[in-house]
């Protein structure tokens, strides 16, 4: 991708050549024909650069931004810049999507993150909306990639037991979701995940619902593996947060 820097106010905002707005979406050509540049420069400059430009223009974050703009064509979805550069981010850490194992765990995030839900107008007509997806973020933050492996391992874990696609009913709230996944060990999800399928329970949406792991906590078969010392949990189980083989 060809850019060039154009000095706005104080900063220095990348612009993808054809594009209608900078990387940033902070400057636009309505804004600039109000009021224009004062440069504009090939290189790089070495200073005052927009941090949310510089962000953008990572390799491995601005190609999994281009597999999601793809995808959200796809659905007929829209999301804020800062969110679009937020999933990229964290999906980012896990690897570029020239490897197997990061495609494979993009499947896992798109279908949790990244895959509208229908809603009606009061004139019945349907829309796609996203929700929840800023506070599921703030559950993975992009500082402990730990966090986003344990869900993914954990969604990869509960299909291949339950052998179901991933659900996302009225029931499905991205951040509830998330948090409750994040309270089991994973060292105990697949005892987890199979007690509720004896139980005749494999609904995602149910499956990760905190009322659902409350009564597994209390249940006599389960009730051990949930005695452990929270505070110990991350140290104890990071390096068995083998993502996607």
């Amino acid at each position: 991708m060809k850019v060039n820097w154009i000095l706005y106010g104080r900063v220095w905002h990348a612009w993808a050549r054809g594009d209608e707005q900078t990387l940033c979406h902070k400057v636009t050509s309505e804004k600039l024909q109000r009021k224009p540049a004062k440069a504009i420069s090939e290189e790089a400059p070495t200073k005052s650069q927009c941090s949310f430009c510089r962000r953008i223009l990572l390799p491995t974050t601005r190609a999994w931004m281009v597999i999601i703009n793809r995808h959200l064509e796809r659905v007929r979805g829209r999301l804020a810049i800062d969110t679009h550069v937020a999933i990229a981010e964290r999906l980012a850490t896990i690897g570029p999507p020239a490897e197997q194992r990061a495609i494979n765990a993009y499947s896992y995030v798109r279908d949790l993150l990244l895959t509208p839900q229908v809603r009606s107008n009061k004139h019945g007509k349907p829309y796609h909306t996203f929700t929840g997806i800023a506070d599921a973020l703030k559950l993975l933050p992009l500082e402990d990639p730990s966090k986003l492996q344990h869900v993914i391992a954990s969604a990869d874990l509960w299909q291949r037991i339950t052998g179901r696609a991933l659900s996302r009913d009225k029931r499905f709230q991205r951040p509830r979701a998330i948090e409750t996944m994040l309270e089991i060990p994973f060292t105990d999800m697949g005892a987890y995940i199979r007690y509720l399928r004896d139980a005749g329970l494999t609904n995602f949406a149910a499956v990760f619902h905190p009322n659902t792991l409350e009564r597994v906590k209390h249940s006599g078969s389960m009730r051990a593996a949930f005695d452990k010392d929270n505070a110990d949990y991350w140290e104890e189980t990071k390096e068995q947060l083998n993502v996607i083989s």
